[in-house]
């Protein structure tokens, strides 16, 4: 509405009054003069009262992005999307009675499951997008599946308050593909307890079944999070579909965000080469048979051998992986300093070329049973691939993976908030038992101040691998089909190295992130694979 607002201004006029004169005969009378007014005093003006000062508002503060992703940094065709996980829950056809389930850790990026797709124009400009359906290769799938798709962390001290999970959606465009009736769709957050079974304790959800396949709409979830009562709890935010019978199931998704009351964690100084001289620890049940603790201002070979080039030589050209870097022995890619080893990849600008380091154990430094640790911090790039692991001194039944493979640590791009164990076997074809861990922010695998140790437990029943003292996984070899006869009884030696691409990471390497060959710029302990000690112990008879 327009206000008009008429101002009124006043005129002061000064009148001035003239006297007139007038008498009576024989009588003049003066002229009396005008008299002077006396002066008007100035209106002392009343004192203007300070004004109160009004609070400032405290400013909302903005939320903190704990994690998104427009899916337009992954090769389409990578073989999965870390660090997205996969859960497939099996029921029988009534989708009620349930059978088994299991993890597809990484999610897969392919025909089931899920998939990094593109065509059905992505949302605010993007072209490709995240595809979540059924694992229509699973040999139940004529019964009921129910298939997640998730992100998962860990809840600490960190979290705390509101959290939200929102994201674009829409079905695809094709029938043979878009969720229908009888099968469903639904975006979630999950709470799980570790300490109840993994009991689900909060299950928050949105169908999605009927979104549109013409356009892409935005949806949200919330939850509260109590870090003091919910510490340690696993929070997962995804997506499933439930399937019958091969029934089309899929939905697109784009432009995640999850955001919430975190506090951010200190961001630490880049340190360059700072050795933390971590010891190896004691153990009541176990004694230590050897170590290295790198103390010696070299690399011992006599303990460690160097492993050259892009693996040819050795009858496994890309290091069967189709990995990028050339494999050296120089002081430029492998170093001992402080009391820690340094494996550092590095880039050629003039050779568009990656170098790295690898590193096996010799002249009778092998395991068989006992207890391995190894203190360690692992590199964060993209396309990175850092490893402690262990390879058959003998391939006493055959070729990999019949000799057996026993994987301490895998690490990939910058998914320090994940650990990956492995074992490798198989006589008939390749077969492993694997397990993706989420970790706390005060156990990233990237940690150059303090380090971390990975610890494996072996002996004739089975393996446990354990993460700054706490249980990861346990396997037994009861419990692996087909093992017999077991190479896990026999002789490894210890590979220790930083790949570089391959079919592993899910990004292609940036070099921009890569500490450069030949260059004086400071490269730092983040881009490094540092390993503080190697300790193998054999445990006591009693």
């Amino acid at each position: 509405m327009t206000r008009k607002i008429s101002i009124l201004k006043n005129a002061f006029l000064l009148i001035l009054l003239a006297a007139c004169s007038g008498g009576s005969s024989g009588t003049n009378e003066g002229i009396y003069p005008v008299p002077t007014p006396a002066p008007t005093p100035a209106p002392t003006p009343a004192p203007t009262p300070e004004p109160t000062p009004q609070p400032t508002p405290e400013p909302t503060p903005a939320p903190n992005t704990l994690y998104e992703d427009d899916f337009e940094d992954y090769a389409i065709d990578s073989e999965n999307i870390s660090p997205w996980k996969a859960f497939v829950n099996r029921f029988q056809p009534d989708c009620t009675t349930y059978i088994d389930g299991y993890q597809v850790s990484p999610a897969p990026n392919g025909e089931n499951i899920s998939s990094i797709s593109s065509g059905e124009a992505g949302q605010n400009g993007g072209t490709q997008y995240l595809n979540v359906f059924s694992n229509y290769n699973d040999d139940q799938n004529s019964y009921c599946l129910e298939t997640s798709v998730y992100r998962e962390f860990i809840i600490n001290d960190s979290f705390e308050g509101e959290f939200s999970f929102s994201f674009d959606a829409k079905r695809p465009e094709a029938e043979n593909y878009a969720v229908v009736a009888p099968s469903s769709a639904r975006a979630f957050i999950k709470k799980l307890d570790p300490n109840a079974g993994f009991n689900t304790i909060e299950y928050i959800s949105k169908d999605v079944t009927e979104i549109s396949k013409e356009s892409w709409s935005r949806h949200e979830l919330t939850t509260e999070v109590d870090s003091t009562a919910e510490q340690g709890y696993y929070f997962q935010f995804g997506y499933n579909n439930i399937a019958t019978s091969y029934n089309p199931s899929g939905v697109l998704y784009d432009n995640v965000a999850i955001e919430g009351g975190l506090t951010p964690e200190p961001t630490p100084a880049p340190t360059v080469d700072f050795c933390p001289n971590n010891t190896p620890n004691e153990y009541d049940d176990y004694t230590l048979t050897w170590q290295d603790q790198f103390d010696e201002g070299s690399l011992d070979t006599s303990v460690w051998s160097y492993m050259y080039g892009d693996g040819s030589q050795y009858g496994i050209p890309g290091w069967g992986n189709s990995e990028w870097q050339l494999y050296t022995g120089d002081a430029e890619n492998v170093y001992v300093i402080n009391g820690c080893l340094y494996i550092v990849p590095k880039y050629s600008q003039s050779e568009d070329q990656y170098y790295s380091a690898r590193l096996r154990s010799k002249d009778g430094k092998t395991f068989q049973f006992g207890r391995i640790d190894v203190g360690f911090s692992a590199p964060s790039m993209d396309g990175i691939w850092p490893a402690i692991w262990m390879m058959p001194e003998d391939d006493t039944y055959g070729g990999w993976p019949r000799s057996g493979e026993i994987d301490l640590f895998e690490g990939k791009d910058k998914l320090i908030d994940q650990i990956n164990t492995t074992a490798h076997y198989g006589h008939d074809y390749h077969r492993y038992y694997t397990r993706w861990t989420s970790l706390s922010p005060q156990d990233y695998t990237s940690d150059p101040t303090n380090h971390n140790v990975i610890s494996l437990l072996w002996d004739n029943e089975g393996f446990e691998w354990l993460y700054n003292g706490l249980s990861l996984f346990t396997v037994e070899y009861a419990s692996l089909p087909n093992l017999s006869p077991n190479p896990f009884l026999e002789r490894f030696h210890m590979l220790l190295n930083a790949a570089v691409g391959g079919h592993y990471p899910a990004y292609a390497p940036n070099p921009d992130e890569y500490c450069k060959l030949n260059d004086t710029a400071a490269c730092y302990d983040s881009q490094k694979l540092i390993i503080d000690y190697v300790a193998y112990y054999q445990k006591n008879s009693n």
